[in-house]
């Protein structure tokens, strides 16, 4: 009751609701409990395996680069450090000219 209307459950907007006591047996009780517990068990194990796949694959792939890096000659394995003192950038300023 709300608004202090009494309402009738006739209309076609009417809802009626019924709730029932559910009770489950001890042993559908633990069928459900080995249920749950192996299938947390296989979801765990699926995770193990996807993890050391991944990391199994990501390390195959660090192994074929640091190959490849070695196979081949880029631009980056003739690079000189040097410091550039005034008088090297005061020459290197007057060759550009």
């Amino acid at each position: 009751m709300r608004g202090g209307a009494k309402k009738e459950c006739t209309d076609e907007d009417a809802m009626f609701f019924v709730q029932a006591l559910c009770m489950q047996s001890e042993e559908e009780l633990t069928t459900k409990f080995w249920s749950g517990f192996f299938l947390s068990f296989v979801v765990i194990i699926n995770a193990c395996l996807y993890f050391y796949t991944i990391k199994y694959m990501k390390d195959q792939v660090s192994e074929k680069y640091e190959e490849w890096d070695q196979a081949t000659t880029t631009t980056s394995d003739f690079t000189v450090v040097c410091k550039v003192t005034p008088e090297i950038l005061e020459e290197f300023n007057r060759l550009d000219k």
